[in-house]
């Protein structure tokens, strides 16, 4: 019984792995449809206004219709004598994954990138988004 048991455990666990793949930016030079997501509500509106103002050719697009997703992480803390506030913003950039024939589902990351920044400045998730939609139209050149 305790086989059959750690048979059906295994099959359950394997079943809810997601699979990760390594990919290239130059796989979204034909994309357009850009979902941006993030619990930081302020930076995801950073982040889109940035796409918006630059002529890159995309359009934000909600998860389902999106070519690819932006996903952006920030944290932050203030310490010091004088209060000094620390930025981080982690920029992760992935395509979905088709279900395979255990019916998994996954990411592919074609582009990373953190960025900090500390008191003043610009905000880490708007240099990290520069650099995506840099490096984003000089993979669309070559």
């Amino acid at each position: 019984m305790s086989y059959v048991l750690l048979v059906l455990l295994s099959t359950a666990s394997l079943a809810f792995q997601v699979r990760i793949e390594d990919g290239d930016i130059k796989e979204l030079a034909s994309s357009k449809k850009v979902h941006v997501l993030s619990d930081d509500l302020a930076a995801r509106e950073r982040v889109i206004r940035e796409i918006q103002k630059k002529e890159t050719g995309l359009e934000i697009a909600n998860s389902v219709d999106a070519d690819f997703v932006m996903e952006v992480t920030t944290n932050g803390r203030t310490h010091g004598t004088f209060n000094e506030t620390e930025r981080t913003a982690v920029l992760e950039v992935w395509k979905r994954l088709s279900p395979d024939a255990a019916g998994r589902t996954g990411k592919r990351y074609v582009y990373s990138s953190q960025k900090e920044f500390t008191i003043v400045g610009r905000p880490p998730e708007v240099s990290a988004t520069r650099g995506f939609l840099k490096a984003l139209a000089k993979s669309r050149k070559s």
